[in-house]
């Protein structure tokens, strides 16, 4: 399943590479808009999906109560199965803005550079998220311990970014 969605990712960063580079005035936000209701109604029709009993085995007629139970812990209201203090509101609201930024951030670079560049930054991400995450400076007590291989990821994809930069078509 996480390879198939790769499919999916990697064919709307394509697409929104091409929107970008055949509509050179649209903006990040613009796309980012667009994206957004183009998801939020997949979500919706996706929804029945849950009744598949791999992907949750819910009744039909429950999905109405596990939607309006969402929207109430969204906002910090308990709901009659889940206790939702204010604090998950604020931790979910705080989610939801790093996301924007991030998506944000990714559209603006493949308007700059392309869908490729954005993989490749993308990669970067992850070994530099995993040394941030050992540095107890910065994540105190939660800090995790260090793993040489987690630097040596790191340096080989910025050699292969490097090595891209220099020899594609985009670079």
């Amino acid at each position: 399943l996480f390879g198939v969605a790769q499919i999916f990712l990697s064919g709307e960063k394509v697409y929104e590479e091409k929107v970008f580079s055949k509509y050179a005035h649209v903006q990040p936000m613009t796309m980012f808009c667009w994206t957004l209701c183009t998801q939020f109604t997949l979500g919706w029709a996706l929804y029945p999906l849950q009744t598949v009993p791999a992907l949750g085995g819910m009744e039909l007629s429950g999905i109405p109560d596990v939607v309006r139970d969402g929207v109430r812990c969204t906002v910090g209201i308990s709901t009659s199965t889940n206790a939702c203090p204010p604090t998950h509101a604020a931790l979910f609201w705080s989610y939801c803005c790093v996301d924007f930024w991030c998506y944000f951030c990714g559209l603006w670079v493949i308007q700059r550079g392309g869908a490729s560049l954005m993989v490749l930054s993308s990669a970067i991400a992850l070994p530099l998220q995993q040394l941030v995450l050992c540095a107890r400076p910065i994540v105190g007590r939660w800090a995790e311990p260090f793993f040489w291989g987690d630097g040596v990821a790191l340096v080989l994809v910025l050699v292969g970014f490097v090595i891209n930069q220099a020899v594609s078509p985009e670079g």
